[in-house]
């Protein structure tokens, strides 16, 4: 189930979404990563977002921000494989 916050509605181009716990286990940090990522491509097919276009990070409480492009999606995604360690992302857009 996919859960939005209206104030990002006045954003038309920023596709937004949280899990909760009826999406069930969506972390690799469990002993059961197969149904991890089975549960994260259901999520995100869901929204309409493609694996392939998301960016994802090991979140690490802090002040740490990450600047993200294209070369950094779908690691992370659907495979326990991150390339970024940040409290936030953000990608400039031209």
């Amino acid at each position: 189930m996919s859960h939005q916050l209206p104030q990002l509605d006045k954003f038309p181009n920023l596709i937004h979404s949280f899990s909760t716990r009826e999406d069930d286990n969506m972390s690799f940090r469990c002993d059961d990563t197969l149904a991890a990522s089975r549960n994260r491509q259901r999520f995100l097919t869901s929204i309409g977002v493609k694996p392939a276009s998301v960016v994802t990070a090991t979140l690490l409480h802090g002040d740490g921000i990450a600047h993200v492009t294209r070369a950094n999606a779908n690691h992370g995604v659907l495979t326990d494989d991150y390339h970024l360690n940040a409290g936030a992302l953000i990608s400039l857009s031209a």
